[in-house]
């Protein structure tokens, strides 16, 4: 199976991926790019996100499972920025990631398969030195971010998928060393993301499978 993704709000278009999805093989789409890039791009507006739930539910009308991306860090407290950097070892910073969540899964976009997260394109990428406080190295920042956000998304029984940035065997090599990730708790690399053309016809731009570390992938193959 394949994993599209629409690329556009217009519901005239996502319909007809809708139609045509069965036939392609795919069982999934993605909300991402002007779709959704920041949980809080829907968080900070009710009309952007009235639209994607209006989306994912006719979507799941035709039992299509959708998955939706984000990027963190973006957008802490106040308190947890220090000379333009982010207290990246505050407890703090845990428990409002913990709420933000909560939040989106239950009210702003509720009934997701699961959530792709990344640490680049974002405010606060906690693997760049140069944007970060941390008494921690890359790796076991990155490490801890990773599992607080899997404790997360499991709480609400989400799927976890990390999409990491162009340099990412440094991270890929983190997440697969991290023993007790279990259930929904994946990798992708750079070139195993799917999209989908606009407009019509609809056609995979590009296609590979997911990278499967030991667990099923969600419609891959």
């Amino acid at each position: 199976m394949n994993h599209l993704m629409p690329l556009t709000a217009d519901t005239a278009y996502n319909r007809k991926v809708a139609a045509q999805a069965a036939a392609l093989g795919v069982d999934t789409v993605h909300f991402s790019h002007t779709l959704c890039h920041h949980a809080d791009d829907l968080m900070d507006s009710p009309e952007r996100a009235a639209k994607m739930r209006d989306l994912l539910r006719m979507y799941r009308g035709h039992d299509i499972k959708v998955w939706c991306w984000t990027h963190e860090v973006k957008h802490p407290p106040a308190h947890l920025v220090e000379d333009g950097k982010l207290l990246a070892d505050e407890d703090a910073l845990y428990s409002h990631l913990e709420k933000k969540y909560a939040t989106f899964f239950q009210e702003t976009l509720p009934g997701l398969e699961g959530l792709v997260l990344t640490f680049a394109e974002t405010q606060f990428p906690v693997y760049q030195e140069d944007r970060i406080k941390s008494a921690l190295d890359r790796g076991a920042r990155t490490e801890r971010l990773i599992r607080h956000m899997h404790g997360i998304y499991r709480k609400s029984s989400v799927g976890i998928v990390m999409g990491t940035p162009p340099v990412a065997g440094r991270f890929v090599c983190v997440w697969t060393g991290m023993p007790g990730m279990p259930g929904k708790a994946r990798c992708i690399r750079p070139g195993d993301t799917f999209y989908c053309s606009r407009p019509s016809p609809l056609k995979p731009i590009r296609t590979s499978p997911w990278t499967n570390f030991g667990h099923r992938c969600p419609g891959g193959t």
